[in-house]
């Protein structure tokens, strides 16, 4: 048999249902005592509601009310409302940072290529006459023929013919990392 609808299960719990609809409920109940087990402790519960309040006396919010009950009654239920947190001002403008990140690139760039720097190139340094020497005492000449540029030191050791620079010979001495912290500064 089919589940009786709820307005003849609460005539049967109140003993209001007579003849046949009471055989039909009381068949029913027999093979679901689960369900009727639930059904009788709603009915225990709206009797105590019922006894606590008047009958004139509405209940506040009683659309709310209800339909709690109701969905208490079936098995249903709400599942809990999570509050979403507000997305931080970093989050709802990040889908500004690439073209930001393009826009920067682009304004380098084309400033990049517009500023004219006064220092000389390493090209130009020959034709200004200009020559960094770390050592003291020594001076640079810079001479050109056409496309060779020479540079002269003047008060440097001359370099010895046993030199071999093909070979990877770099020097004829001790390296000035290893003279002690006199000569290092007497050499410079």
């Amino acid at each position: 048999m089919n589940r009786p609808d709820d307005k003849t299960l609460e005539r049967w719990m109140d003993g209001a249902l007579e003849g046949e609809e009471l055989r039909q409920v009381e068949a029913w109940a027999e093979t679901h005592a689960d369900e009727l087990e639930q059904l009788m402790s709603w009915s225990d519960t709206s009797k105590l509601i019922k006894q606590s309040m008047s009958a004139d006396t509405e209940p506040p919010y009683p659309d709310f009310f209800n339909t709690k009950i109701r969905q208490a009654a079936v098995g249903y239920h709400d599942e809990p409302v999570v509050a979403q947190k507000a997305p931080s001002l970093w989050q709802r403008f990040s889908w500004i940072i690439a073209p930001a990140a393009l826009a920067g690139m682009a304004v380098c760039f084309y400033v990049g290529t517009q500023i004219h720097s006064d220092a000389p190139s390493s090209g130009s340094t020959a034709q200004t006459g200009e020559v960094y020497i770390p050592q003291r005492g020594v001076t640079a000449e810079i001479s050109q023929a056409g496309e060779i540029t020479v540079i002269s030191l003047e008060g440097l050791e001359d370099i010895p013919d046993t030199l071999d620079i093909a070979a990877g010979e770099t020097s004829i001495g001790i390296s000035p990392r290893y003279l002690a912290k006199v000569d290092r500064d007497n050499l410079y």
